[in-house]
């Protein structure tokens, strides 16, 4: 890794500490990944993050309906 590696994860640990959400985060390294590599898999990694490969957050079910006060 490099110096600007470890400072873009500086960012978003700092980002996180200040109370941005995970989903935003998650949208803000994407954004990072996808421009550094053309390869990156923004839907792969969206899903790995427990979000949607749009990048919202999956709506958890329960007993068959949707929960929506996540």
């Amino acid at each position: 890794m490099t110096k600007q590696h470890f400072e873009f994860v500086a960012s978003l640990i700092d980002a996180a500490n200040k109370g941005t959400s995970p989903q935003h985060l998650a949208i803000l390294a994407a954004a990072k990944f996808e421009k550094d590599n053309p390869r990156f898999n923004k839907a792969r990694f969206y899903n790995a993050c427990g979000l949607t490969s749009e990048g919202t957050p999956k709506v958890a079910t329960m007993y068959g309906k949707e929960n929506h006060s996540l």
